[in-house]
């Protein structure tokens, strides 16, 4: 794993790699430094961009709304 400071440590995850890693922008992974690795308990996803609403499209459907 690379962290936002550009730091690198190999990864030890026991359980089952979550859905989608590949396609999250940035993971949060929660655990501790044991010696030469990571060992990880949990993985957080971050969902990719192209899952977040179109702010016109969200303009359009609140203006639908109101009316």
């Amino acid at each position: 794993a690379v962290d936002t400071l550009g730091n690198s440590i190999k990864v030890v995850y026991h359980n089952n790699k979550p859905t989608d890693m590949e396609k999250s922008d940035r993971l949060v992974l929660k655990g501790r430094v044991q010696g030469d690795h990571f060992e990880c308990k949990d993985i957080l996803l971050k969902c990719p961009s192209k899952y977040k609403d179109d702010p016109k499209a969200t303009q359009n459907r609140l203006q639908a709304e109101s009316k």
